[in-house]
């Protein structure tokens, strides 16, 4: 966090250096919320610690998801043939599977 700040003031002491009145007086000083703002904005390394930020964040939605479930029914009459030594009697066949993926 310490760092932040280092960096935070390392990218708009330079901004607020190089603004220097106009020789016409027409350009007025910038406040201190105005150098954070355009430090905020054009520095390239707090945008990729932001990226890096709202990556991490939907890493976490992601992580935090339901995997999708999977049902499976099967459900089928079985004959039982006089002639056949069949895999059981006459009857249902059912089977239920519950899966996540």
């Amino acid at each position: 966090m310490n760092q932040f700040f280092w960096g935070l003031w390392l990218a708009a002491a330079p901004l607020a250096v190089a603004q220097q009145p106009a020789p016409s007086g027409s350009a007025k000083p910038l406040t201190l919320s105005e150098v954070l703002a355009l430090a905020d904005r054009y520095n390239p390394q707090l945008r990729a610690a932001n990226a890096q930020r709202q990556g991490a964040e939907a890493a976490i939605t992601t992580a935090s998801a339901h995997p999708n479930p999977h049902v499976n029914v099967l459900s089928s009459p079985q004959f039982s043939l006089p002639y056949i030594k069949g895999p059981g009697p006459a009857g249902l066949l059912q089977h239920y599977s519950f899966e996540q993926s």
